[in-house]
């Protein structure tokens, strides 16, 4: 029995997964790597751009300096590097999703919530500044679409609109006519962004329907759209989810209720992707 089986789930343990550190190699062996990983590596950035979206979320555009192109997966995150600084006593790495499209490959897009006392956002929404180089690596991640005919739900709430927006950016790019929904979540009006770049993808993506739904609408935002959580517009919209696939970014508790919601709507829980952050 291998050493490493306790680790192991049951079912890991059928499909005869091993540990790589704890097997023994005694005759010659073939491995294969993902074609993936390669593209994993290092970059050095500059601070092209950055603007507040809502109060607490700010875009950061990165610039590529060595090397100067990447190459990644509509829907992948890198890890950025955060350097030392008054407060942070030493290097740390945070994730974050690409909002922006993939073919464009000498820069990419953040958007990072501003989480109290963070090492990351305190770093990129009160020290970081135009012009300053930083570093991060990647891409990573499997939250992609996926090439099929099926009906497509995306399903986002606060900063977990990057990947969905880089995937709507690829559905332009790319002409793909499959029926596109996406339902964007927020509590105030005030919360809401990338409004007008959604109205501009819709120009160039006819079988796109975009959906705004406020959970907490305030008096003075005069709201006339969907109210309720992102949970209440997919149970008013989906009657039978045989055949679509749904991708969901944002909080753990959204992604969790509506991975079970989507579920008893009958769509296979492996085409229900997501991403989530904390």
């Amino acid at each position: 029995m291998p050493t490493e089986t306790p680790w192991l789930e049951p079912e890991e343990v059928e499909a005869q997964v091993r540990i790589s550190c704890q097997v023994k190699v005694r005759e010659d062996m073939v491995i294969e790597i993902p074609p993936e990983l390669f593209l994993i590596k290092e970059f050095r950035s500059r601070v092209e751009g950055l603007r507040y979206l809502t109060h607490e979320i700010k875009e950061l555009r990165l610039r590529l300096i060595e090397p100067d192109a990447i190459t990644f997966r509509a829907g992948q995150y890198v890890q950025f590097q955060v350097p030392e600084y008054e407060g942070c006593p030493e290097s740390v790495y945070r994730a974050y999703s690409i909002a922006s499209a993939a073919h464009e490959s000498g820069s990419i897009t953040l958007i990072v919530t501003r989480v109290p006392s963070g090492l990351a956002t305190t770093y990129i929404h009160e020290i970081l500044k135009e012009g300053d180089e930083v570093t991060f690596n990647g891409p990573y991640g499997d939250f992609y679409l996926r090439d099929s005919q099926r009906e497509i739900f995306l399903v986002a709430t606060g900063s977990g609109l990057a990947p969905i927006m880089s995937i709507i950016r690829q559905i332009a790019r790319e002409g793909i006519s499959r029926k596109t929904t996406l339902i964007f979540g927020a509590r105030h009006k005030k919360d809401l962004f990338y409004v007008e770049e959604m109205e501009t993808l819709k120009q160039k993506i006819p079988a796109l329907e975009v959906i705004l739904t406020l959970s907490r609408p305030e008096e003075e935002d005069r709201w006339e759209g969907e109210r309720g959580r992102v949970t209440n517009a997919l149970e008013k919209i989906i009657k039978n989810g045989a055949d679509m696939e749904a991708y969901l970014c944002g909080n753990p508790a959204m992604v969790e209720s509506c991975v079970e919601l989507l579920a008893k709507k009958g769509i296979p829980e492996e085409l229900i992707f997501y991403d989530t952050f904390e």
